[in-house]
């Protein structure tokens, strides 16, 4: 029998490759998780991961990735900003190569979605829905697809004097708007109306004429949460004889751009509340009660808040008592005000910029937040710990800068379902068009 010098060779390496790891006696594969957050950390393990010598050359296609060693078996791998399945190869000092695959969780498109006067609102439900005014009318927004349907009220003239729509706090399905009025101006928005947009809601509640054009939410029927301009937060209550308004805090404090109400209706909070206007912290108020339950005394002033799905834990943004150039994330028990934990955010250009917008997962034990500069960017927190695990950003070009922009223009709007995070902005004025970015979550 013949055999070639190439089949001699190659027998040769095979033969001196088995002697090498008989000799090393090393397992070289490798262990890691299948899913990790783009811009977030994965822990690689293997038995060969010994030694400064063997912290291994990680690569994805041409690019190098980060990798330092966190123990004496395991490394940790810097993910790059993208979204999708990565094909990785682990390269030992010794030349010996492992390949694996990690699916990678972050964004996965962007687009520009409809002009909208003012801000929108999420809205709860099954899919990933906002209400909004387009042109004075009321709207829904899907963004699945960036469709936006017919007036969900009838044409009576709504007045796009607070900024956004908003929910009432404890009556589902009704939502806080203006009556238009032909006399109506700066200091006149028309008459407070909770309109219903689904078939089962309850019938219209009908407030006071509104003197400010500052947020308003219904509390519960024939009650409502006003502030007025240089004047205090008022909770307005329909009497048999007309409408009484009670002083909640002080006055002059920076107005609200709007307000998160807990699914248990207990709690409501102002974004970008001020303490001044308190004087004990940003004030949280009591829904049922028709007071204010507690201020957190932690911030100078809040950015944005969420709620768990049952009501129990709030999380919210803001600049720290007496440093307004930083920001935080702080959670809190709803019930008391108690701080359970605090995370302090990435203040790139100043507190405005970060913690524009959270939301919490309802399906794992995350937090997101949004910053906004120089482009848009998703933070993820640990829910338990507030430990930070990724930054979601942009490795795209095509991606919009958007520089600094007001923090009541970033909203998230979640599918839980198809496990997708929606960060849509609106330039805060009655002209141009909103941005929407929409990230993939992990499962």
């Amino acid at each position: 029998m013949r055999i070639s010098l190439i089949s001699l060779g190659l027998i040769a390496v095979t033969v001196a490759a088995c002697r090498f790891a008989e000799h090393n006696g090393v397992d070289r594969t490798v262990a890691s998780a299948s899913a990790v957050w783009s811009g977030g950390a994965l822990v690689m393990r293997s038995p060969g991961f010994v030694g400064a010598d063997s912290v291994p050359i990680i690569t994805v296609g041409t690019d190098t990735l980060v990798v330092r060693a966190q123990g004496p078996d395991s490394v940790l791998v810097a993910m790059p900003d993208t979204n999708g399945v990565l094909d990785i190869v682990v390269r030992y000092r010794n030349g010996m190569q492992y390949f694996t695959t990690v699916r990678v969780y972050g964004l996965r498109s962007w687009y520009t979605g409809p002009s909208m006067d003012w801000t929108i609102a999420p809205w709860p439900g099954s899919g990933p829905t906002a209400l909004g005014f387009v042109g004075g009318h009321l709207v829904r927004l899907d963004y699945r697809t960036g469709a936006v349907s017919a007036p969900l009220t009838p044409d009576t003239g709504l007045n796009v004097c607070n900024y956004s729509p908003a929910p009432s706090a404890t009556v589902s399905g009704l939502v806080t708007v203006h009556q238009f009025s032909t006399t109506v101006s700066y200091g006149n928005c028309g008459r407070l109306l909770a309109v219903p947009v689904i078939p089962e809601a309850a019938p219209p509640d009908t407030g006071p004429q509104d003197y400010t054009s500052y947020p308003v939410l219904h509390l519960s029927r024939g009650h409502w949460l006003v502030y007025s301009k240089n004047e205090p937060y008022y909770i307005v209550s329909r009497t048999d004889t007309g409408f009484v308004w009670v002083p909640m805090t002080t006055a002059h404090g920076e107005p609200p751009y709007g307000y998160v109400a807990s699914p248990r209706g207990d709690r409501i909070v102002p974004t970008f509340g001020d303490a001044n206007a308190f004087g004990g912290g940003v004030p949280v108020f009591d829904a049922t009660a028709l007071g204010v339950a507690y201020g957190l005394t932690d911030l100078g002033m809040s950015s944005s808040g969420a709620f768990t799905p049952n009501g129990d834990t709030l999380f919210v943004t803001g600049s720290p008592a007496g440093d307004p150039s930083s920001s935080v994330l702080l959670a809190v028990d709803a019930a008391t005000g108690k701080v359970l934990g605090r995370a302090l955010l990435s203040a790139s250009s100043g507190a405005f910029d970060d913690g524009l917008a959270v939301v919490v997962d309802s399906v794992r034990s995350w937090v997101y937040v949004a910053n906004g500069d120089p482009r848009p960017s998703v933070e993820v927190y640990d829910r338990a710990t507030l430990t930070h695990v990724a930054t979601l950003r942009s490795g795209s070009a095509s991606v919009p800068d958007l520089g600094f922009r007001n923090g009541p223009a970033w909203a998230f709007v979640m599918n839980q379902a198809a496990r997708r995070l929606y960060l849509t902005f609106n330039n805060f004025s009655r002209t141009g068009p909103t941005f929407v970015f929409e990230y993939d979550l992990m499962p």
